[in-house]
């Protein structure tokens, strides 16, 4: 996934793999399915990160920027430990 701060600027990516992250969202789709309602299905970033043990790579920003930027948006946690 990119993050992009405009239309030029990518800011960083974030990527990954886990088994466990179809099992989630068939969890929610489920979910959605047995209330009646619409199944879009969303995994936040540092859900991403912290859950499912995503890794964040910086491309137009700073390694430390990025970590700002992560504290600042998503609260204290230790985001250099997945920085690629």
């Amino acid at each position: 996934m990119g993050v992009w701060n405009n239309i030029s600027n990518l800011l960083f990516i974030v990527y990954g793999k886990h088994p466990e992250m179809g099992l989630y969202l068939e969890q929610k789709v489920k979910e959605c399915h047995n209330e009646s309602r619409r199944s879009t299905q969303t995994i936040g970033i540092s859900q991403l990160i912290k859950e499912f043990d995503f890794k964040m790579k910086p491309i137009d920003s700073k390694k430390q920027e990025l970590i700002n930027l992560f504290n600042l948006k998503f609260g204290r946690f230790s985001w250099e430990n997945y920085l690629a």
